[in-house]
């Protein structure tokens, strides 16, 4: 791979035209910016937050190995099987 000298001459050419770009664009009245969209189901999920409480408790159980246990996985099991049935 070939990389070619970057000179300053470079950097102020892109310079000048990011500059008559943003000159145009204020001309016509118009400026670009940036615009997030939020779907409605990240809007339910946000209003629906976990306590932080209650986020400390299942991260506790987990590091504990609480979902590790025999009745834990019996009934996840049990779970799918009806699931699936």
């Amino acid at each position: 791979m070939k990389i070619n000298n970057i000179t300053n001459n470079n950097i102020s050419h892109f310079h000048d035209a990011n500059k008559k770009k943003q000159g145009i664009q204020k001309e016509n009245g118009v400026q670009s910016s940036d615009r997030i969209e939020i779907s409605d189901k990240a809007r339910i999920l946000q209003t629906n937050k976990v306590s932080s409480k209650k986020f400390s408790e299942i991260k506790e159980k987990i590091n504990s190995g609480f979902y590790n246990s025999q009745g834990v996985i019996d009934k996840v099991a049990e779970s799918i099987l009806k699931e699936l049935s």
